[in-house]
């Protein structure tokens, strides 16, 4: 189990630094934004769940804890949790997308499949054991996995697929393309295709759905092709990492671009009492901003 411990631990660093280096900019973001607070409820659970996860996992590669199976059965309901929380800030952003345009079945469809990615998260109890290498206390893997563990790993690429290609879908029905004859076809491929490839695929972080997608379905290769318990699970760790990284970056960015826009409304509000007050409307000036009574009295002097 040294490989997957390096393995392990590298995720372990990638989360940290990612927390590290981000940390400042989230918490002036979530807190600017009190209306959501079960959306930042979620936000931190995953990301707690997922260094639960990674932790305890570590602890299972490296350490000579001897209860091999009571810390597997841990780390598997971290696991879930992680899945859990994880695929509902995609789910979030999906609904965020198409919310806007009063399309409310979509989103319905993908709450099932949000449910079913929970459901399939649930079988590392059912198929996996911990046992006991020799007659050390080290731990490592029964090689008797059963089957039904691989929808695991299908169940969350399914759903985190469908969302990129669904938000890719929205995204690119957003732009304006010339299909006028007088464009010719190399400008036509050339630009208007590569504008809809571009924010279809590449902005707003769908990057980094598409990276992770592309790390679920090695990591899902690997699983069902792999020589050895080792090769099987080398990269299970990582994939979660990834995965959490990817939902709560993009999370934390249409956070952003709410507070940006809320930002933007008050400075508007503001900027339009100063002009009534400039124009002698002072008395009709009297609202509530953001919780608190604004007024101004002007003064005029008659010479």
């Amino acid at each position: 189990m040294i490989i997957p411990g390096f393995f392990t631990a590298a995720s372990l660093v990638i989360l940290f630094w990612e927390l590290a280096t981000r940390s400042r900019d989230d918490i002036r973001i979530l807190r600017s934004l009190k209306g959501e607070i079960v959306h930042h409820f979620v936000y931190g659970l995953s990301r707690i769940s997922t260094l639960g996860y990674l932790v305890i996992m570590i602890l299972f590669e490296v350490a000579p804890l001897g209860t091999c199976n009571g810390i597997l059965t841990a780390s598997s309901s971290l696991y879930t949790v992680s899945i859990v929380f994880t695929t509902f800030l995609f789910y979030c952003r999906l609904r965020a997308v198409y919310a806007s345009r009063g399309d409310w079945y979509i989103p319905f469809l993908f709450c099932l499949l949000w449910l079913g990615a929970i459901i399939c998260s649930v079988t590392p109890f059912l198929g996996l054991s911990g046992v006991s290498v020799g007659t050390s206390k080290h731990c490592t893997i029964s090689p008797l996995i059963k089957g039904c563990v691989s929808t695991a790993l299908i169940g969350p690429l399914l759903d985190t697929s469908l969302v990129f290609m669904f938000i890719a879908a929205r995204r690119a029905e957003q732009c304006q393309v010339d299909f006028s004859a007088s464009l010719g076809i190399r400008n036509f491929f050339a630009v208007d295709c590569v504008s809809v490839l571009n924010r279809g695929l590449l902005l707003d972080g769908q990057w980094l759905y598409l990276s992770t997608i592309l790390l679920q379905l090695i990591s899902l290769i690997l699983f069902l092709l792999g020589p050895s318990v080792t090769a099987r699970i080398v990269l299970v760790p990582l994939n979660l990492t990834i995965m959490n990284v990817a939902a709560c970056k993009v999370y934390v960015l249409s956070q952003a671009q709410k507070f940006d826009e809320e930002k933007t409304r008050k400075t508007k509000i503001i900027q339009k009492l100063g002009m009534q007050i400039d124009h002698g409307q002072s008395d009709s000036v009297l609202t509530f901003f953001g919780g608190i009574k604004v007024t101004k009295t002007v003064e005029i002097s008659f010479s």
